[in-house]
């Protein structure tokens, strides 16, 4: 997959939450926290499955169990916002 360096750098001004249903090692979240990580200072946070092997299961209860919900991604979000506020990084549109 090709990550635009360029779109990314247009999305530090908005929340800085990926969320990925497999391990956040080496996924999308790194990738997008390598690219704003050189260009900026920024609150970022990756949601996705923490270095285990995943169990198997009914989907809504694995999204509970490894705290990727929707609910769970709307909570990260508002912290981020949160933290954002705090060091004066939210831009509104």
């Amino acid at each position: 997959m090709s990550i635009s360096a360029n779109k990314i750098k247009e999305l530090e001004k908005i929340v800085n939450v990926t969320a990925e249903n497999h391990n956040i090692i080496g996924g999308l979240g790194s990738a997008v926290a390598d690219i704003l990580g050189e260009n900026y200072l920024v609150v970022m946070k990756g949601i996705g499955i923490k270095n285990v092997f995943a169990e198997r299961g009914k989907n809504d209860e694995l999204l509970k169990k490894y705290i990727m919900s929707l609910k769970c991604i709307i909570e990260v979000d508002r912290e981020v916002i949160k933290k954002k506020e705090a060091f004066g990084k939210v831009f509104r549109t």
